[in-house]
């Protein structure tokens, strides 16, 4: 009936504030009134499949794809001059 209750109390905080863990979840059950211990509000949050949602690692490399152009001349036979152009757009810096 207890652990009930306290997935109950997880579940309610969970939902409210999903980016919490098992640490910050412990201090809102135990102001609610329940006398348990970070494990335990670890492994009920395991088995009820909670994790706290933060940025994990390497977030920023996710869309590093799309900043790949192929190269869509590689099988275009170029015959005579001026059928192809291109451009140069790169920018120098200097530091000093």
């Amino acid at each position: 009936m207890l652990e009930d209750e306290l997935m109950k109390c997880i579940d309610y905080w969970h939902i409210k504030c999903p980016y919490l863990g098992s640490r910050k979840i412990l201090d809102k059950v135990r102001k609610e009134g329940y006398a348990i211990g970070r494990k335990k509000v670890r492994r009920l949050m395991y088995e009820m499949g909670f994790t706290a949602i933060y940025p994990k690692i390497n977030l920023f490399k996710q869309n590093f794809k799309e900043a790949v152009v192929p190269y869509l001349l590689c099988n275009y036979k170029m015959n005579f001059p001026n059928q192809v152009w291109s451009s140069d757009i790169t920018e120098v810096v200097n530091n000093s």
